[in-house]
Parts: structure tokens; sequence; C-alpha cells
């Protein structure tokens, strides 16, 4: 039993392959027009800023936190609670926090 093969290039048109280039075509225009609608559509809607949210200040801080806002590391943060010149709240054995009012000035 033998098999004729077509070599797919360079062989003659065929009218398949002229119906399946033209689809291709009408694919990648229809492609290009939705992508151009849809840049369309997002130059059209209105930008919210970013500051429409108000940020929520936490009220209690991590070491880390607190010491950022001292400007001091936070193992002198942690020296500050161990020697009592800083209050300290327990949330868990490996959660303590330092209330913000705590930092106020």
């Amino acid at each position: 039993m033998s098999r004729h093969v077509t070599p797919l290039y360079g062989a003659a048109p065929t009218p398949l392959g002229d119906a399946l280039r033209q689809v291709a075509a009408a694919v990648r225009a229809v492609a290009e027009a939705v992508d151009q609608d849809a840049a369309d559509k997002a130059a059209e809607r209105p930008v919210v800023a970013a500051q429409a949210i108000p940020a929520v200040e936490p009220l209690y801080l991590t070491y880390k936190q607190a010491g950022a806002r001292l400007g001091i590391h936070a193992s002198t943060v942690a020296n500050l609670v161990k020697q009592g010149k800083l209050p300290v709240v327990s949330f868990g054995p490996q959660s303590p926090r330092i209330p913000a009012t705590a930092l106020a000035p």
C-alpha cells in the first residue's frame, strides 16, 4: 500500500489552502478590531485616583513599624520594651505590638 504525500512548502496552491488563508486573514482582522475597540473603551474610562481610598493607620505596631516611626532599629524598640519605657500589648506568644498612641508626640 503506497501513500502519496504532498509537501507543504512549495506545493501548488489549492482551493482549500486559499480558503484557509482567507479565514486566517479574517480572524486576524477581527482580532485587531477587537483589540482596537478594547483600547478605545479603556481610553474612555475615567481614571480613578489612588487617593480616593483613605489610608487606615494601624492601632498597634510591630517592633519594626514602631522603629520606623521613631527612626530607630527594631531591636532598640525591643530593648525599650524590656526596660519598660514603651508599653507592649501581646496578641499571642509571637505577636507583641506597640500601641500607636504610645508613639504620639
